[in-house]
């Protein structure tokens, strides 16, 4: 887990460079999907770890609902960061649009370079 954990660290960081080069907002978008993946992955690791806490007197049947919690606190927060965050630099986009797009090429060798990277993960 720590290892996935760490090639979604270093593709968030791929993808905020070729944003911030390029400006394209769809590398923002995939940017803040991947925050709220790390994001997710760290708590369900944490929840893994309290879940195999034995039962104690206020938890007669264990913790493993932590579990069942930390997936929906995971999904909230999914949603609410991606809505605000897109809303807002969309709106932004909308009063200030970009004539052209600089950096078209770098743009596509970002997002094949991630891809890249997942797929060597997946082995």
């Amino acid at each position: 887990m720590k290892r996935i954990l760490f090639i979604y660290m270093l593709t968030l960081l791929m993808k905020l460079y070729g944003y911030f080069i390029s400006g394209f907002l769809i590398l923002l978008a995939d940017a803040f999907h991947t925050i709220s993946d790390i994001a997710s992955i760290a708590l369900l690791m944490y929840s893994g770890y309290l879940s195999r806490k034995p039962a104690d007197i206020s938890h007669p049947f264990g913790h493993e609902m932590v579990k069942n919690i930390a997936s929906l606190i995971a999904a909230v927060v999914f949603i609410t960061i991606m809505s605000f965050e897109l809303l807002k630099e969309g709106i932004n986009k909308l009063f200030h649009p970009s004539a052209t797009y600089s950096n078209t090429s770098f743009a596509l060798i970002i997002e094949i370079a991630v891809l890249s990277l997942l797929i060597l993960s997946a082995f």
